[in-house]
């Protein structure tokens, strides 16, 4: 998950099937429709036990299933463990929605609709009765309110209204913040909100202003997100530390979010800059996001331009207003007949289009600069070794290492070599395990413990929320990341007895996970380690485990997720191994000496095996500042 002070936790991806019980109009631009039912509780679906609903976070989002306008259902994704089972057609018939507001007590919720006319949501809103059903699933991650900051800044456009409201109404006592809301008509200024002392409110009214150089070509009104960005800029920027949320239209986010973050320093874990829409070209669905149109292209030609595109940096180029050849060649080093190439690809896929002056990005392209597709895509990131290892996928599966035939050395060889890798590989999966952290520190077998070692890719994030449970935690990472992972945990605790409670040393996986390092520890947690493994060398590690308990998170095949068919063929490219079924883990850990071994939800894709050996220790964690030290 992105990195941030706010405390996270997430929840079992449950299908729910409720009615709409009452509909309002709060402004004349915003709907508000309430739906409520028996599913809101505990239930059974599939053969699935299901939690009640979760609801505490002031952003908290659920996704929408809407009937098609003749009341036809919509199609229905199947309930797996924790989890859903989505076809494409299923997730085209689905929006994203901020819950307004719940009431655990009546289990109702509330959702806000920009009344705009048009579009499958706004639509149904429009049209919905009460009593009619509608079907939703989520929230499958809460986030908390800031914490230890001064002050907040907290801004949006009408679309961001539900969340302003919610974290308007429900800020802890003594929050000091200012709060900009940007809406089209004076209409539409909810004077509902309830005035909390120490939180200062501006409405933003677009109607009948005009800004000169400030529209989109060819037009002169103010658009979304323009007079946010002013206000943001010339607001009076208080002492102290401040967490800035800011939500809207996508393109106007991305000049605020330069300012915050590079002008006025805000720290990403304090920033959250979230596109809840964007602007379309004429003929383009509104409903599609142009980010998700860009990862379902499937075309050879379209993975690779657009990674290429990127990793030259030519989103950058064209969002400071270059169009000519010579000035994008210029700008991405690329001589200009050969750029022209990729202009025309790019051109042909949607996602520029030709002018006059040169090229220029379409909606679709200007989502490029998106900062979580433009680091997914950059080929520059080490973790796109591994990706790349997939196109030597057939002399894998011939039994040769596809990937030397594609990097000229094994991935083995690489990662020791290059320690950039090893960072990644461990940033990468902190954000990862982020997700259901808080679920690992939830177990039994935590609560119970004393001490803990963690181990594995993403023990950072593991470590943060284990800390709030435990008082000695301790991360064990490969020698090439123990400054890394030092700085990450100093940015990710909060409080100074946190992360004063976790300590980091560097060793080996074997040596971490084995031997003297786990003879006084409670719980040791393996965290994606198995993976990497052959059978061999898996029941060896978990062999040589002498803690008095084993928890086990990984990845399994059996389920039709994309990124776990990902991940079991990298693994395959990669280590020559591949995810493992439930059973075929389960018996690895009995085989190892483990007598009782039980299984648990985890979520996010992960199985969580807990394994017994002993009574929890009583001996507290040695001390390890003499462990011997090895490249993994």
């Amino acid at each position: 998950m992105p990195r941030t002070i706010r405390n996270f936790e997430s929840h079992p991806i449950t299908l729910r099937e409720v009615e709409v019980v009452r509909v309002s109009d709060v402004t004349p631009g915003m709907r508000r429709v309430v739906v409520a039912g028996p599913e809101m509780g505990a239930f059974v679906r599939q053969g699935h036990p299901q939690p009640p609903v979760v609801s505490v976070g002031f952003d908290d989002h659920v996704k929408l299933l809407f009937p098609a306008a003749d009341g036809t259902p919509p199609p229905l994704p199947g309930q797996a463990d924790g989890r859903l089972r989505w076809e494409p057609e299923q997730i085209a018939a689905t929006r994203n929605y901020t819950v307004r507001s719940f009431d655990p007590t009546t289990g109702e919720m509330a959702l806000d609709f920009v009344r705009h006319g048009a579009g499958l949501a706004s639509g149904w809103a429009e049209r919905c009765v009460v009593g009619e059903k509608i079907w939703f699933a989520g929230p499958k991650e809460c986030v908390g309110f800031p914490e230890g900051v001064d002050w907040h800044l907290v801004a949006g456009d009408e679309t961001a209204l539900p969340a302003i409201g919610r974290w308007i109404t429900e800020a802890p006592s003594g929050t000091r913040a200012q709060v900009f809301v940007e809406v089209a008509r004076p209409a539409d200024v909810q004077d509902d909100l309830p005035h909390r002392p120490g939180i200062d409110i501006t409405w933003l009214i677009r109607e009948g202003l005009i800004r000169e150089g400030l529209g989109r070509p060819g037009r002169d009104e103010v658009v979304p997100g323009q007079l946010l960005g002013e206000a943001i800029r010339t607001a009076p920027w208080w002492p102290g530390s401040v967490y800035a949320f800011v939500a809207g239209e996508a393109t106007s986010l991305k000049p605020i979010r330069r300012h915050l973050r590079d002008e006025r320093g805000v720290p990403p874990e304090r920033l959250e800059i979230v596109g809840y829409w964007r602007r379309t070209d004429a003929g383009t669905d509104p409903g599609e996001h142009p980010v998700v149109r860009l990862h379902e292209m499937s075309e050879l030609l379209a993975p690779l331009v657009l990674r290429a595109a990127v990793t030259i940096g030519l989103p950058a180029a064209w969002e400071r207003g270059l169009e000519r050849i010579d000035e994008l060649a210029a700008a991405t080093e690329v001589r200009p007949d050969r750029l022209a190439k990729v202009l025309d690809a790019l051109a042909a896929l949607g996602v520029a289009v030709a002018t006059d002056a040169g090229h220029r990005p379409t909606t679709l392209g200007e989502a490029l600069d998106d900062d979580h597709l433009a680091d997914h895509l950059d080929l520059n990131r080490p973790a796109a070794l591994a990706e790349l290892g997939l196109v030597g996928l057939v002399d894998t599966l011939r039994g040769a290492d596809g990937f030397a035939r594609v990097h000229g050395d094994s991935y083995a060889t690489l990662r020791a070599r290059r320690a950039e890798i090893e960072v990644a590989l461990q940033r990468r999966a902190a954000e990862e395990t982020g997700w259901f952290a808080t679920n690992l520190a939830a177990l039994p077998v935590v609560a119970e413990a004393r001490s803990i070692a963690v181990t594995g890719l993403g023990t950072t994030s593991l470590a943060n929320a284990l800390a709030r449970r435990v008082s000695k935690v301790t991360v064990l990472v490969p020698p090439a990341v123990v400054d890394w992972a030092t700085a990450d945990l100093d940015a990710l605790c909060g409080s100074t007895s946190r992360r004063e409670a976790i300590q980091v040393k560097g060793t080996s996986l074997e040596q971490a996970a084995g031997g003297s390092l786990t003879d006084h520890v409670d719980v040791l947690v393996l965290s994606d380690a198995l993976t990497e493994l052959a059978d061999e060398r898996a029941l060896e590690l978990l062999q040589r485990t002498s803690a008095a308990h084993l928890v086990l998170l990984e990845r399994v095949v059996g389920d039709r997720a994309v990124e776990n068919a990902e991940a079991d063929l990298l693994a395959l490219t990669t280590h020559g191994t591949g995810l493992r079924t439930d059973a075929d883990l389960e018996s690895l850990v009995v085989r190892s000496g483990f007598p009782v071994v039980e299984r648990t939800t985890i979520g996010w894709g992960r199985i969580c095996l807990i394994a017994h050996r002993r009574p929890v220790a009583e001996n507290p964690l040695p001390d390890l500042a003499g462990a011997e030290v090895f490249t993994r």
